[in-house]
Protein backbone atom coordinates (compact mmCIF):
# COMPACT_ATOMS: atom_id res chain seq x y z
CA UNK A 1 0.00 0.00 0.00
CA UNK A 2 1.44 3.57 -0.95
CA UNK A 3 1.59 6.63 1.19
CA UNK A 4 -1.20 8.37 2.77
CA UNK A 5 -2.64 11.22 0.43
CA UNK A 6 -3.73 15.11 2.04
CA UNK A 7 -4.83 17.57 -0.74
CA UNK A 8 -2.36 20.40 -0.01
CA UNK A 9 -4.88 23.41 -0.21
CA UNK A 10 -3.17 26.74 0.11
CA UNK A 11 -4.90 29.97 0.30
CA UNK A 12 -3.00 32.51 -2.28
CA UNK A 13 0.53 32.58 -2.71
CA UNK A 14 2.87 29.87 -1.01
CA UNK A 15 5.14 30.52 1.91
CA UNK A 16 8.39 28.61 0.94
CA UNK A 17 8.52 26.82 4.62
CA UNK A 18 5.12 25.39 2.67
CA UNK A 19 7.04 24.66 -0.11
CA UNK A 20 9.67 22.34 1.82
CA UNK A 21 6.42 20.73 3.20
CA UNK A 22 5.47 19.88 -0.15
CA UNK A 23 9.34 18.42 -0.87
CA UNK A 24 9.45 16.50 1.94
CA UNK A 25 6.06 15.32 3.69
CA UNK A 26 6.21 13.89 6.68
CA UNK A 27 6.86 9.75 6.49
CA UNK A 28 4.05 7.51 4.88
CA UNK A 29 2.58 10.70 3.47
CA UNK A 30 1.82 12.48 -0.13
CA UNK A 31 0.67 15.93 -0.86
CA UNK A 32 -1.38 16.26 -3.85
CA UNK A 33 -2.83 19.84 -5.36
CA UNK A 34 -5.79 20.93 -6.90
CA UNK A 35 -5.48 22.56 -9.92
CA UNK A 36 -8.68 24.06 -10.12
CA UNK A 37 -10.00 27.41 -11.56
CA UNK A 38 -9.41 29.41 -8.35
CA UNK A 39 -6.11 28.25 -7.31
CA UNK A 40 -5.12 28.56 -11.00
CA UNK A 41 -6.52 32.24 -10.71
CA UNK A 42 -4.95 33.19 -7.02
CA UNK A 43 -1.60 32.02 -8.39
CA UNK A 44 -1.53 34.29 -11.75
CA UNK A 45 -2.75 36.93 -9.78
CA UNK A 46 0.52 36.83 -7.03
CA UNK A 47 2.72 36.87 -9.43
CA UNK A 48 1.93 40.40 -9.50
CA UNK A 49 1.69 41.69 -5.74
CA UNK A 50 0.08 45.14 -6.51
CA UNK A 51 -2.95 43.32 -8.17
CA UNK A 52 -3.20 40.56 -5.17
CA UNK A 53 -3.24 43.22 -2.65
CA UNK A 54 -5.74 45.63 -4.60
CA UNK A 55 -8.06 42.70 -4.75
CA UNK A 56 -7.61 41.76 -0.78
CA UNK A 57 -8.73 45.40 0.08
CA UNK A 58 -11.46 45.74 -2.41
CA UNK A 59 -12.84 42.64 -0.74
CA UNK A 60 -14.04 43.73 2.76
CA UNK A 61 -17.77 42.64 1.75
CA UNK A 62 -16.43 39.40 2.11
CA UNK A 63 -13.24 38.89 3.18
CA UNK A 64 -10.53 36.82 -0.01
CA UNK A 65 -10.04 34.00 1.99
CA UNK A 66 -13.66 33.70 3.26
CA UNK A 67 -14.61 34.00 -0.86
CA UNK A 68 -12.28 31.02 -1.82
CA UNK A 69 -13.74 28.52 1.54
CA UNK A 70 -17.27 29.60 0.81
CA UNK A 71 -17.17 29.28 -3.31
CA UNK A 72 -15.39 25.75 -2.50
CA UNK A 73 -18.50 24.37 -0.28
CA UNK A 74 -19.79 23.59 -3.11
CA UNK A 75 -17.60 23.57 -5.94
CA UNK A 76 -14.83 21.02 -4.88
CA UNK A 77 -13.92 18.00 -3.44
CA UNK A 78 -11.46 16.60 -2.31
CA UNK A 79 -9.49 14.20 -4.89
CA UNK A 80 -10.35 10.30 -4.14
CA UNK A 81 -7.86 8.16 -2.20
CA UNK A 82 -6.98 11.47 -0.33
CA UNK A 83 -7.77 11.27 3.47
CA UNK A 84 -8.00 15.25 4.86
CA UNK A 85 -7.01 18.52 3.32
CA UNK A 86 -4.21 20.31 4.26
CA UNK A 87 -5.19 23.62 4.50
CA UNK A 88 -3.32 27.41 4.95
CA UNK A 89 -4.52 30.15 6.83
CA UNK A 90 -8.16 29.64 5.62
CA UNK A 91 -11.46 27.79 6.61
CA UNK A 92 -13.12 24.76 5.01
CA UNK A 93 -16.95 24.98 4.85
CA UNK A 94 -17.15 21.30 3.52
CA UNK A 95 -18.47 18.18 4.77
CA UNK A 96 -14.56 16.81 4.73
CA UNK A 97 -11.73 16.23 7.30
CA UNK A 98 -9.06 19.10 7.69
CA UNK A 99 -6.49 20.26 9.25
CA UNK A 100 -5.56 24.08 8.99
CA UNK A 101 -2.15 25.57 9.47
CA UNK A 102 -2.25 29.54 10.31
CA UNK A 103 -0.03 31.99 10.43
CA UNK A 104 -1.93 34.66 12.65
CA UNK A 105 -5.78 34.49 13.49
CA UNK A 106 -6.79 37.10 11.46
CA UNK A 107 -5.46 35.45 8.17
CA UNK A 108 -8.78 33.70 8.66
CA UNK A 109 -10.19 37.02 6.84
CA UNK A 110 -7.23 38.24 4.88
CA UNK A 111 -4.83 40.27 7.02
CA UNK A 112 -7.55 43.16 8.32
CA UNK A 113 -8.75 42.93 11.41
CA UNK A 114 -11.89 44.72 11.26
CA UNK A 115 -13.27 41.88 8.57
CA UNK A 116 -11.65 39.81 11.46
CA UNK A 117 -13.86 40.64 13.97
CA UNK A 118 -17.07 40.51 11.81
CA UNK A 119 -16.43 37.08 10.90
CA UNK A 120 -15.32 35.98 14.55
CA UNK A 121 -18.06 33.75 15.33
CA UNK A 122 -18.13 31.89 11.85
CA UNK A 123 -14.49 31.46 12.34
CA UNK A 124 -14.88 29.79 15.58
CA UNK A 125 -17.95 27.30 14.42
CA UNK A 126 -15.38 25.94 11.32
CA UNK A 127 -12.89 25.48 14.29
CA UNK A 128 -15.15 23.42 16.59
CA UNK A 129 -16.18 21.58 14.07
CA UNK A 130 -15.91 18.07 13.86
CA UNK A 131 -14.58 17.87 10.57
CA UNK A 132 -11.89 20.19 11.84
CA UNK A 133 -9.51 17.74 12.94
CA UNK A 134 -6.31 20.04 13.91
CA UNK A 135 -5.37 24.15 13.88
CA UNK A 136 -1.57 24.59 13.66
CA UNK A 137 0.20 27.64 13.90
CA UNK A 138 4.39 28.16 13.29
CA UNK A 139 5.02 29.27 16.70
CA UNK A 140 3.95 30.57 20.28
CA UNK A 141 2.89 33.87 19.66
CA UNK A 142 0.68 32.66 16.62
CA UNK A 143 -0.72 30.07 18.85
CA UNK A 144 -1.56 33.00 21.53
CA UNK A 145 -2.83 35.08 19.11
CA UNK A 146 -5.69 31.98 18.56
CA UNK A 147 -6.30 32.17 22.18
CA UNK A 148 -6.43 35.42 23.20
CA UNK A 149 -8.48 36.54 19.97
CA UNK A 150 -10.88 33.77 19.71
CA UNK A 151 -13.59 31.94 22.07
CA UNK A 152 -11.40 28.35 21.84
CA UNK A 153 -13.30 26.69 24.74
CA UNK A 154 -14.85 24.16 22.11
CA UNK A 155 -11.32 23.68 19.89
CA UNK A 156 -8.55 24.35 22.55
CA UNK A 157 -7.37 20.78 22.08
CA UNK A 158 -7.05 20.81 18.65
CA UNK A 159 -4.44 23.62 18.90
CA UNK A 160 -1.15 22.66 18.60
CA UNK A 161 2.42 24.07 17.33
CA UNK A 162 3.91 22.82 14.57
CA UNK A 163 7.29 24.84 13.85
CA UNK A 164 7.82 26.01 9.80
CA UNK A 165 9.14 23.00 8.02
CA UNK A 166 12.74 23.12 6.35
CA UNK A 167 14.94 20.25 4.94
Amino acid sequence: MGPSQILFDPSGKIHPSHRYLLQYPPPGYQFVTDTGLWNKFVLTIAGVEAVYYSLWRLTHFLPINLIKSRIERVTKRRPPGTQLTFAINHLLFREDPWVVMVEWVYMFTGWWMPDFRRHQKSIEAALASPNCKKVLTWCEPARRSLLDNLDCSEFEHKIELLPLAAP
